[in-house]
């Protein structure tokens, strides 16, 4: 892991939020809170404020939780799932979107996007995908680390829209699509894996097998931003103070 510590973390998550704000506009990343489910139900409270508007536009969400296990909200009414969460060493929250099992935690960087359209002109959750992983895509590159969608045989909360590097996940993707009248409210979110933390693949099989999942998963199917990025490109990085103020003075904005 060519990262370590929190805050060799916390200045990874700045640079990404900070990259992607040349493609998005300027973002606030939010830090982690005492409860995890708070957070995580933050996508809804945001996808909720924009429907409220009845304005078609974009709202974007950069965020970090707690180290915690989250799963779909449906999987709390399957048999096993009372014995699981009371077996699982991580905090359970639920999530609205589908999937499986994920973790978060410092070393991830979730990327959320709501999107409000008039349902007339037909978006749906591919165009969503679309949109959302765009602009990742794009920071990526200009990171210098080449990523594309695809799937990955042996990930876990494996999806067509993995944002991929070298064969190995490095981003998940989930959303969901809400109609509201004459309009459509979209929810779509990205877990980007900073660095990899020794433990969170056995937590997500643990969990998923005790509610009855095949869930064989392979620690080489995944790869992190930090093993993905040069060192020397790491090490060139201006100091976090100096980047927030480059931020603040010269930050692209775009809608």
């Amino acid at each position: 892991m060519l990262l370590s510590g929190s805050r060799r973390l916390s200045d990874l998550a700045f640079l990404v939020v900070a990259g992607l704000e040349r493609h998005v506009g300027r973002q606030h990343l939010e830090r982690p809170a005492a409860d995890v489910q708070m957070l995580v139900d933050g996508d809804l409270s945001l996808l909720a404020r924009l429907m409220g508007t009845g304005q078609p536009g974009l709202r974007w969400r950069c965020w970090q939780n707690r180290h915690c296990l989250v799963v779909p909200r449906n999987w709390s009414r399957l048999p096993g799932f009372r014995d699981a969460v009371l077996d699982c060493p991580l905090p359970v929250a639920l999530r609205a979107s589908g999937g499986s099992a994920v973790t978060h935690g410092p070393h991830i960087l979730n990327i959320s996007l709501c999107w409000l359209a008039m349902a007339a002109d037909g978006v749906g959750i591919q165009q969503g995908y679309a949109r959302l992983t765009g602009p990742i895509l794009a920071t990526l590159a200009d990171m210098g680390v080449a990523a594309d969608l695809s799937r990955v045989a042996g990930a876990h909360c494996d999806g067509h829209c993995n944002l991929v590097h070298d064969g190995r996940k490095l981003a998940g993707t989930a959303g969901l699509i809400r109609p509201a009248g004459g309009m459509r409210g979209l929810l779509l979110h990205a877990s980007l894996t900073l660095a990899s933390l020794d433990g969170d693949l056995d937590i997500i099989m643990g969990f998923e097998r005790r509610m009855g999942r095949v869930a064989d998963y392979r620690p080489d199917a995944h790869v992190s931003l930090s093993a993905a990025l040069r060192g020397d490109t790491l090490s060139a990085l201006p100091a976090p103070a100096e980047r927030r103020d480059r931020a603040d003075r010269g930050t692209a904005r775009h809608g």
